[in-house]
């Protein structure tokens, strides 16, 4: 793990307030995937941070990274779609297609092109989540639409396209390792399932166990110290707090770092 700077998915705006001022005191730069077209609904408190310390970082995705994740991302999908994972995932989140007829169902959503893609679209319809087009490339996009696995969006939301929960943050996943190897940076989330979020589909993705583990161990202990309400802790307190401790902060990262390193080579129970 590279300490200082990390690239933050999968959304765009920074929502929870809680796990970014743990991220404020364990890294010096968190980066998020921003559209060149797309301007974040900041608050003013992330807005503060940004301007004040250049903690946050917008990073709009190149062209080639989106293609290189199209080509890696569509074979998954290639995989996954022709799988009883994919019928089982789906039968659990729209179970009332599949009431009773079981077999004869999972005969249909295999053969049946139309009743798949139309099942497909009215869970993405009611649930799904929203991707924004620069993040996607464009034959993807339409692959996706043709399977039912995304919509596109209307009205305000032209520019984005409703993508199933599951493939988006799936999807995001993917795109953000792309950026990963390209900036040379680890990638980090608020959202605690993007650490198992496709173990039914493809558990090697996470296994970057390394980085994983000195992150998560990183935060173990910052966690331990902090105060337990830290949510009340106004950003101008942690602000000084970074400032003091400059030294120390980079001190603690270069032991947490040895440490893991030397962790496998232990064989003392």
């Amino acid at each position: 793990m590279s300490f200082g700077h990390a690239l933050y998915y999968p959304y765009i705006n920074l929502t929870n307030k809680n796990w970014l001022k743990h991220a404020f005191l364990f890294w010096d730069k968190i980066s998020r995937i921003v559209p060149s077209s797309v301007s974040p609904s900041d608050s003013e408190e992330i807005i503060k941070i940004k301007y004040e310390t250049g903690f946050i970082e917008n990073y709009s995705p190149d062209k080639w990274v989106i293609s290189d994740t199209f080509r890696t991302f569509s074979e998954y999908l290639e995989r996954i779609i022709n799988s009883e994972d994919f019928y089982r995932y789906y039968r659990k989140r729209f179970s009332h297609y599949f009431e009773g007829w079981e077999y004869e169902h999972w005969r249909r959503f295999q053969k049946d092109f139309d009743f798949r893609r139309d099942i497909l679209e009215s869970i993405v319809k009611s649930s799904g989540t929203y991707l924004h087009v620069q993040k996607i490339d464009r034959n993807l996009k339409e692959k996706l639409f043709a399977l039912g696995l995304a919509i596109p969006g209307e009205n305000e939301y032209e520019d984005w396209i409703k993508i199933d929960n599951e493939i988006g943050f799936i999807y995001m996943t993917y795109l953000a390792k792309s950026i990963s190897k390209e900036k040379i940076i680890p990638i980090v989330t608020d959202i605690e399932q993007f650490y198992s979020a496709s173990i039914l589909f493809e558990p090697k993705l996470f296994r970057d166990y390394q980085s994983e583990f000195e992150y998560r161990l990183d935060n173990l202990l910052i966690g331990y110290f902090l105060p337990k309400d830290i949510n009340s802790v106004p950003f101008d307190k942690l602000i000084e707090i970074r400032k003091k401790y400059s030294v120390e902060r980079i001190n603690f990262f270069n032991m947490i770092s040895n440490l893991c390193q030397s962790l496998p080579e232990i064989d003392n129970e």
